[in-house]
């Protein structure tokens, strides 16, 4: 017996040594000391520790600690505790953990050994219970691994019906775990209904238990899962009995055969199916076997004449007409031997009455009753051949209706020759009919090869083909496109002898089908093609040998500030422009596209970067061109070029390379290319004889000197000076037709006018030149009062700059000649300028430019006194 003493110094150990000693007892137990934590998980782990005593030492409160983990490790080892002197705090905590039972200080040998030798005996009784529990479990274990192989589930109950075993088939059917449904009435996890009706039945053990007999389940129950799956299920249960007879439980055994329940089912209805649908059929159904009708419906009977007791006792051939029985032998034979054979196919048979009738058969080989057998379909077609007759008797009539037909009709022979048509065919083919008739078909169209395999398609299928296209050479040479229908033409026995159809001229369709095509890949203002475009060709030559390839992006600059002072349709033009020199540039092999708005791109095939780098120069070159000629709006772009040199490169990040390198380009000479076009823009505003140079110089000066009259600062006059001169800018967006309209101007045009404060900040926002006096610009239509655009800011918050122009512009547009009007006196200008003052005007400005143009009327009067 192994013991364990936990005691960090020999104390104890010397008393317990020395008892075991004395009573000659260290034979039976082996004494071991463990002085600290590290050395009691050591024997623990390592050796079979049967007892442990625990020192509680005094002058360590946490010790306890230790003997929790000691219990952790082995609970069922019984601990005595040593302790110096009773502690009922420390007695509590360790009776909490399970301690055996305690000893104080000395140890009596007695009552030492008493304590001993009942924890040997608990050691002992513990030991024997596992051996036991050990072999049990063995037997468990052994028995389930049995019951989990079974391929059925098997469910064991008591005799009062409560679940004491699943196996795992039985779990998996009933969604049921042993953990779950252990000890549970078996009605609460085998739940079954009747297939049929969906009726609750009683389990099969609670017959067992009631009756003591082996119960057998129909094969119509259904069986519930946990998760509402339903299985059918084939169920036996047998009582289970002691070895005295008595009944003490019930095993269940039962299997899942819902494939072969359905199986079952779903022959029966279709064997239901095929009996009502035969039954109730029109057409007669009927199956033979060795040439001996063995099932007939109804209808069968109205088409023979005879019953069906009376056709079972015929035989195939008796109602066949004699002209065509050896036509049917043949055809069975054809088939028979796998060769093709027409099907459906008319023939005529002999009623009981001795009436012929004609009919359609369609068959098929079938197993009936477990033999082979023939399976046919007839249907009555007397009337319908009498139908054709009486047809082919007004083929005269029809051929009338053919000629007046808007869609054209032919008739070709197997050679394909044309032997008939109506005047809408000939015509859509500049031929007379009589003309028409005797050509042959491939010599009308573009490609003869093409017009033999269409027709002769249908020849070897006997199916009619529609919308088939062709190309047709109509008799002045010229190409149209014609859509035909093909439909074989047959004699009496069925034999195709040549073909008919209809055929209409939708040359103008195909020509609006292909312009459709043609905008879905282009671009419609340039012509160019799209995105669309551009990116699948991207992807397609990702795949192909055309490398190296290099691509060109392109950037139109500028053109937002065109479209937004100029107008969309000017900026339109000058992406037409651009398309065109783009275009240009290139060449023949090279794919161009207008990929964005103000974007192009142009991917190169088998093109090295220094070619296109050339290329990027030509473009340039021809821009210089082109700028030559069209000074008033310029053309300028922003290149940049990449070149994807191996195969299989992602050419889409060989196009952001470009598109990068074409940024880089833009930001480069981003300032001087808005500069020249807001250049361009003053200069257009200037021929439209807008701004005069006498009216700007006019502004300019009475600007500075109302500036200087107040002291402005000398930033302040530069600005103000360079306002007088473009603020008017934004006016070169304006129509002409508003702009010199002599009368006054509707709603629209005034809103359209009223927002060149805005275009003209715009512009200058874009030119360095210009930015620092944008915000001026924006606001040198305020008023005074507040009730100016586009703002609406008022008094002082108007710059002062704004202030003067204003007061400027007023009195210089009312002593010039306009289209509505003459030009005003000096005087009666000023009096005006003195009516607005406050409201539309800065009343002190106002006063300080009177001043001004008073002071220049007097010193002209002493200038003329002079001379």
């Amino acid at each position: 017996m192994n013991i364990l003493l936990v005691d960090k110094n020999h104390k104890v150990y010397e008393q317990i040594n020395k008892i075991l000693l004395d009573h000659d007892l260290d034979d039976n137990y082996c004494l071991r000391q463990a002085v600290n934590q590290e050395k009691a998980f050591y024997y623990l782990e390592s050796e079979n520790i049967d007892i442990i005593i625990f020192y509680a030492d005094p002058d360590n409160s946490s010790k306890l600690e230790l003997l929790k983990k000691i219990k952790d490790m082995v609970f069922e080892a019984p601990v005595i505790l040593i302790l110096e002197q009773k502690n009922k705090e420390i007695l509590h905590e360790a009776y909490l953990w399970d301690i055996y039972d305690y000893l104080l200080l000395p140890l009596e040998d007695i009552d030492f050994l008493l304590h001993l030798q009942n924890a040997s005996s608990m050691v002992v009784s513990l030991n024997e219970r596992k051996k036991a529990e050990d072999f049990l479990q063995k037997n468990i274990e052994q028995l389930s691994i049995t019951l989990h192989s079974i391929g059925d589930g098997v469910i064991v109950t008591d005799n009062h019906g409560y679940v004491t075993l699943l196996n795992q088939q039985a779990e998996n059917l009933t969604g049921w775990s042993f953990r779950e449904a252990v000890d549970r009435p078996l009605d609460k996890i085998f739940r079954i209904t009747c297939a049929q009706s969906g009726e609750t039945l009683t389990s099969p053990v609670q017959k067992v238990l009631e009756t003591g007999e082996i119960v057998y389940l129909s094969q119509g129950t259904t069986l519930i899962s946990r998760e509402g799956t339903r299985r059918i299920i084939s169920d036996s249960a047998s009582p289970i009995r002691s070895h005295e007879g008595a009944l003490t439980g019930v095993v269940m055994v039962f299997s899942d055969i819902t494939e072969q329940y359905q199986a079952r089912s779903e022959l029966r209805e279709s064997e239901e199916k095929f009996r009502t649908l035969a039954e109730n059929s029109p057409f007669a159904i009927m199956i033979y076997q060795e040439d001996q009708w063995v099932y007939a419906n109804p209808a069968a009977e109205d088409i023979c004449g005879y019953s069906q007791e009376e056709l079972l006792q015929l035989n195939f051939w008796d109602i066949v007409h004699p002209e065509f029985r050896e036509l049917i032998r043949e055809r069975g034979r054809k088939r028979q031997a796998g060769e093709p054979a027409p099907s459906p196919y008319d023939f005529k048979i002999i009623s009981k009455t001795g009436e012929e009738k004609w009919v359609s058969l369609s068959g098929a080989s079938t197993i009936y009753r477990g033999k082979p057998a023939g399976f046919i379909m007839v249907i009555d077609i007397t009337d319908r051949k009498r139908a054709e007759e009486a047809l082919q008797e007004s083929e005269e009539r029809h051929r009338e209706i053919l000629s007046t037909m808007e869609d054209g009709y032919y008739e070709v022979n197997l050679a394909g020759v044309v032997t008939d048509c109506n005047r809408a065919a000939a015509k859509m083919m500049g031929f007379c009919p009589d003309e028409l008739i005797g050509f042959d078909f491939k010599d009308l169209s573009t490609d003869p090869e093409d017009v033999y395999r269409k027709f002769n398609q249908v020849y070897l299928t006997g199916t009619p083909s529609h919308n088939v296209g062709l190309d047709l050479i109509r008799k002045d040479g010229s190409v149209r496109y014609g859509e035909f229908s093909i439909t074989p033409t047959r004699d009496e026995k069925g034999n195709i002898t040549g073909f008919r159809g209809v055929g209409r001229d939708l040359t103008e369709r195909k020509r609006y089908e292909e312009q459709l095509k043609y905008l879905s890949f282009h671009d419609q203002l340039t012509g160019l093609y799209n995105r669309a475009y551009f990116e699948n060709e991207l992807k397609r030559l990702e795949q192909s040998r055309e490398y190296p390839i290099t691509i060109i992006s392109a950037d139109l600059d500028g053109l937002k500030l065109v479209n937004d002072t100029m107008g969309h349709e000017k900026g339109d033009d000058l992406l037409v422009s651009c398309a065109q020199v783009l275009k240009d540039s290139m060449r023949s092999s090279d794919i161009l596209a207008r990929v964005g708005g103000d974007e192009f791109a142009a991917i190169l095939p088998r093109t090295e970067e220094k070619v296109g780098e050339k290329i990027v120069s030509r473009i340039r070159q021809h821009m210089e061109n082109y700028n030559r000629e069209h000074q008033q709006l310029p053309l300028n772009l922003s290149l940049g070029i990449a070149c994807a040199r191996q195969e299989n490169c992602l050419l889409q990040e060989t196009f952001k390379e470009a598109d990068d390198a074409m940024y880089r380009d833009k930001l480069h000479k981003g300032a001087g290319a808005r500069s020249q076009i807001i250049n361009s823009l003053l200069t257009t505003l200037g021929e439209r004889d807008f701004i005069t140079e006498g009216h700007l110089r006019r502004m300019e000066e009475l600007c500075l000197k109302t500036g200087e009259k107040i002291k402005l600062s000398q930033k302040q006059l530069a600005d103000l000076g360079l306002l007088a001169r473009v603020h008017d800018l934004g006016k070169v967006g304006i129509p002409d037709n508003i702009l010199f309209k002599p009368g006054a101007l509707t709603e629209e045009e005034w809103k359209t006018m009223s927002k060149h404060p805005e275009k003209g900040y715009r512009i200058a926002i874009s030119s360095s030149d210009l930015a620092g006096i944008a915000n001026l610009i924006l606001r040198h239509h305020e008023r005074w009062d507040g009730n100016g655009y586009p703002l609406g800011i008022k008094n002082e918050e108007i710059p002062i700059e704004c202030r003067i122009l204003s007061i400027v512009d007023a009195y210089d547009a009312m002593t010039s000649d306009r289209p509505y009007r003459r030009a005003l006196s000096h005087k009666k200008a000023l009096e005006e300028l003195r009516r607005c003052a406050g409201s539309q005007f800065d009343p002190w400005l106002v006063e300080v430019f009177i001043e001004i143009i008073e002071n220049e009327g007097k010193e002209k009067e002493e200038d003329k006194e002079k001379d």
